[in-house]
């Protein structure tokens, strides 16, 4: 569906109030404020934060890019007055600090960036209790990494990451009903990757994501959810199921699709393994 059938607005109306040849009706900016699921002075006055460095998490390319971008823009503005009054730091120096950690020394290796983020965040990779129970509470309080959930009713995007050196580090993740909670997990992950990783990357003109990036933040983001070693405990502990019923109690304990998890047991145990246990049920 596009912007015009969403907002209820013919589409050459909407073209020439974005060319500033018509003035808004009172009820073309109600409109616009039920798309945005935002109030009216929020439609008519201009956004105070204006996005600079940005990494989007997307399917394909969006036409809605620019919508998006106005919308996480009010929101991150309200977010940073609460931090402001709160008396919370808002800078980029927690991230830096444990990017520039990681960055000194992983070698390319996305898992060992992941297990060194785990162990700079506090957690112990090797202990079952260590399996990450709230990403969110987790990025936000050791992290310094503003969460923000918004349902935009668009399959197309998942996520966006923000890297601000006076507000901060953010993580925008789509919380639409018809987007699973595993993929907005993976999606936190996946962008906090890129927020470690690929600090120098945040371009708002660059449209389209470089392809190994992408692959470096995939597999920063299962490793970090799903260490080797914890993996591999679990997925041993579920032998004697079928394959079917193995990898939904694995995908159970650590919130990842089934995807990600028949990816790790592929790259765990070779292509080869898992084409032989899925010829036996």
């Amino acid at each position: 569906m596009n912007f015009a059938t969403r907002s209820k607005i013919p589409r050459g109306t909407l073209s020439l109030i974005e060319l500033g040849r018509l003035k808004p009706t009172t009820e073309h900016l109600e409109n616009l404020a039920d798309v945005f699921h935002i109030g009216l002075l929020d439609v008519i006055s201009a956004p105070k934060v204006r996005i600079e460095k940005i990494r989007f998490r997307s399917t394909k390319p969006l036409k809605s890019r620019s919508e998006i971008l106005a919308f996480v823009a009010r929101e991150l503005a309200s977010y940073s007055e609460l931090e402001e009054l709160m008396g919370y730091e808002q800078n980029l120096n927690c991230v830096n600090s444990i990017s520039n950690s990681i960055l000194q020394s992983w070698n390319g290796n996305p898992e060992s960036a992941a297990i060194m983020a785990r162990t700079l965040l506090g957690l112990d990779s090797s202990k079952k209790q260590e399996l990450i129970r709230d990403l969110c509470g987790l990025l936000e309080s050791r992290g310094r990494v503003k969460i923000l959930r918004v349902d935009l009713k668009n399959p197309d995007f998942f996520g966006l990451s923000v890297r601000d050196e006076i507000l901060g580090a953010a993580v925008v993740v789509n919380s639409w009903e018809r987007i699973s909670i595993e993929r907005q997990i993976f999606t936190l992950a996946h962008e906090f990757g890129h927020l470690i990783l690929h600090k120098d990357d945040y371009d708002p003109l660059q449209k389209e994501e470089e392809i190994r990036r992408e692959g470096e933040a995939n597999q920063f983001a299962s490793h970090f959810l799903m260490p080797r070693s914890l993996f591999e405990k679990e997925y041993k502990d579920a032998l004697g199921l079928s394959l079917f019923d193995r990898v939904l109690k694995v995908k159970k304990i650590f919130r990842v699709s089934y995807k990600a998890i028949l990816f790790r047991i592929s790259e765990t145990y070779g292509k080869r393994y898992l084409g032989t246990i899925s010829n036996r049920i």
